[in-house]
């Protein structure tokens, strides 16, 4: 039961489309909320969701395999298949390539989000 809870929580935390647009939407809604309340410590602190989510999916290599099948994995040189790409090798390199989208992703999100965080209620600054 526990390796059944683990492998859900692995997709959960392994889901790109989910972990970019919850900080879209948060950014989206603070936005809205700041702008009519005059209030931007609301925009300020959804960059801490999108720095939370940016790091999340620049880990997600790790997440979804777990540390130690990732380190294993890192350790296997496979020279491919005479017979060409089995449908585990094609399942594995489209998980591959989602994993560099995730990580670029991340590493976007986790700069903007730092941004944001960091510097986002001084928006009021830049226009009084």
């Amino acid at each position: 039961r526990l390796n059944r809870w683990i492998e859900k929580m692995n997709r959960f935390f392994s889901n790109i489309f989910l972990f970019a647009s919850i900080p879209l939407f948060t950014l989206v809604i603070s936005l809205i909320a700041s702008f009519c309340t005059k209030d931007w410590t609301w925009f300020s602190r959804s960059g801490s969701v999108m720095t939370m989510a940016g790091v999340i999916l620049s880990v997600r290599p790790i997440i979804r395999m777990t540390f130690n099948q990732y380190l294993e994995s890192k350790k296997i040189i496979d020279g491919g298949s005479i017979l060409g790409d089995t449908p585990k090798e094609i399942a594995e390199d489209k998980e591959e390539r989602n994993d560099l989208v995730a990580i670029y992703i991340g590493g976007i999100f986790t700069f903007l989000g730092t941004l944001i965080w960091g510097y986002g209620d001084l928006i009021t600054k830049l226009y009084s």
